[in-house]
């Protein structure tokens, strides 16, 4: 949003231009699939250091 808003304040003006850009990039499909994320990237993976046998079970659902 802040960067479609800062091209277009480059070139272009209109009343309530914010607003008309805001609307428009929320309800873009594309726009929500390649935004960039906030979320950090997961860290490492490490091993579990079990005492026992069954001690500790884990999944993977995908």
């Amino acid at each position: 949003r802040r960067k479609t808003l800062s091209r277009l304040n480059s070139r272009f003006y209109w009343p309530h231009m914010r607003r008309d850009v805001v609307d428009y990039v929320r309800a873009c499909i594309l726009c929500q699939q390649y935004k960039p994320t906030n979320q950090k990237p997961g860290g490492l993976m490490k091993p579990i250091i079990v005492s026992e046998p069954w001690h500790t079970v884990g999944i993977d659902i995908t």
